[in-house]
């Protein structure tokens, strides 16, 4: 399947093809994905004892971010075109050793039967190109028209994922890491802020106690 997913990284990240377009032609990398660990005889404790056993680890700084957020009361939404539930248990193991207020997650969510063994990912499918689809006022009560935000994304279609929202003031900071076809300049004109070499999150955190402060 990794070989069938590189021939839709261009088109994702293809600037003259229409962000919908794109999202059309890459929906079948998702629902085939999907489709594969349906196929997987996946259930909940399962898929707790892979993220228990990978080497997968947060970016570094996650705990001194998320204590930030938590003790200044603000409200952190995670929109992701992976594992809904894989996101959450992740998360569910840094609630177990700190206090933290509880994120709300949106993404193409999974479907277990009564024995908690996937059976099928939900519509709509939600990829690298249509997150700001669930990310409205009213799946987000505490957005109000007006809010203030701060947005972290890896790619630059990650700047449209609060298009449907009417904010007041929106600081974007980027993670430049891979972004195909763009240079680290280009890369740099869309996002306020630019973090280089998959950077860690101290400026985030500095940022909110600053801006808490003041």
């Amino acid at each position: 399947m990794f070989e069938d997913a590189k021939k839709y990284f261009p088109i994702i990240y293809d600037k003259n093809i229409p962000r919908d377009k794109r999202h059309e032609a890459i929906v079948p990398l998702w629902t085939g994905l999907h489709k594969e660990l349906v196929g997987q005889d996946l259930t909940k404790d399962k898929l707790r004892k892979i993220i228990l056993n990978s080497d997968f680890y947060f970016r570094h700084g996650i705990f001194e971010f998320l204590k930030a957020i938590t003790e200044h009361d603000i409200n952190l939404v995670i929109p992701t075109a992976g594992i809904v539930g894989a996101i959450k248990q992740s998360i569910e193991l840094l609630k177990s050793i700190m206090p933290l207020k509880e994120p709300l997650y949106f993404g193409t969510e999974e479907e277990y039967n009564d024995k908690e063994l996937l059976v099928k990912f939900k519509e709509p499918v939600i990829t690298t190109l249509n997150k700001s689809l669930l990310i409205t006022h009213e799946s987000c009560p505490f957005i109000k028209k007006g809010t203030n935000a701060i947005l972290l994304g890896d790619v630059i279609d990650d700047l449209y994922i609060t298009e449907k929202l009417q904010l007041d003031n929106i600081i974007t900071i980027g993670f430049f890491n891979t972004e195909l076809n763009m240079s680290k300049e280009e890369y740099s004109k869309e996002f306020d802020v630019t973090i280089l070499n998959d950077g860690d999150l101290t400026y985030v955190t500095d940022l909110i106690k600053s801006l808490c402060s003041s």
